[in-house]
């Protein structure tokens, strides 16, 4: 964005397309692609304002822009269905919000997996890891038999990997408790099933990722510690 907006010197979008699954979506359980604007859009994150016309809401943070157009797309099926909407806008700045609902064209294909697989963390960030891991997981790659080669065509597999002696959790939370809501545990829930998987593998240490807020973490760990 930074280098963006310099670029079209506007801080006014032409258009927004608001992408998002069909209310039906899946209803006959065949897939299908769909792609088609909704005359009475609802349950979008912006508002327009009764004076001046324009759209405003949360641009990716940023609170000074504003769109003359917003338009919800019932969307389901690969990125390349938006070609034909994209192609008949002839202006300069378009956003597309929540494009991530689009599947790649190319999903899972040869290429797809070895760009997957050529991504390496940095080696700064590696280091600290490493540290981390000793310091408070008594765990490490050699131990583990997690070590990876910097060169991705060099990896053949982990057939002796093994983990550390501790139990590792992703907590998701933010989107995921409003948009999968029952398919997501309690905070209460989360901790009850962590507690009988370190009772099962015998492990007293847990290792959580989340984007939990800090309020939900200090509640798990109470839990925990309970």
């Amino acid at each position: 964005m930074t280098d963006f907006l310099p670029e079209v010197n506007t801080t006014i979008f032409d258009h927004v397309f608001y992408l998002k699954h069909p209310k039906d979506l899946w209803k006959d359980e065949n897939f299908e692609e769909r792609c088609s604007i909704d005359e009475c859009p609802q349950g979008i994150p912006y508002r327009k304002g009764t004076k001046d016309g324009m759209w405003r809401g949360n641009f990716w943070g940023y609170s000074n822009l504003t769109a003359t157009d917003l338009k919800r797309i019932s969307f389901h099926g690969h990125g390349s269905l938006l070609v034909d909407i994209l192609n008949n806008i002839h202006n300069r700045a378009v956003m597309t919000d929540h494009a991530k609902i689009s599947l790649y064209d190319a999903f899972g294909d040869k290429v797809y997996w070895e760009v997957r697989r050529s991504m390496r963390f940095a080696l700064a960030l590696v280091e600290i890891e490493t540290e981390s891991w000793k310091d408070f997981l008594d765990s490490d790659d050699v131990t583990d038999g997690t070590v990876r080669p910097r060169d991705c065509k060099m990896e053949k597999g982990f057939s002796e990997a093994h983990g550390g002696p501790y139990l590792c959790v992703h907590l998701r939370r933010k989107d995921f408790v409003w948009a999968r809501a029952k398919d997501v545990p309690s905070i209460k829930g989360a901790a009850q099933q962590i507690s009988e998987l370190l009772k099962n593998l015998e492990f007293d240490t847990v290792f959580i990722a989340t984007d939990a807020r800090k309020q939900e973490f200090k509640e798990l760990k109470s839990f925990l510690r309970g």
